[in-house]
């Protein structure tokens, strides 16, 4: 199943040790027509880049 896209997306990176966190909000129309947003989060090592 694919991921739906990203509405907005913000990373952090640490430059000493190459970690990073990504944080994507995803749009999740509520029932009436509010806006409402799912966070996926994305937690990147320095070990998982080797």
């Amino acid at each position: 199943m694919p991921t739906a896209r990203a509405r907005f997306r913000i990373s952090i990176k640490d430059h000493h040790t190459g970690e990073g966190l990504k944080v994507e909000l995803v749009d999740a129309p509520g029932l009436w027509g509010e806006r409402r947003y799912a966070i996926r989060l994305n937690l990147n090592s320095a070990d998982d880049r080797r």
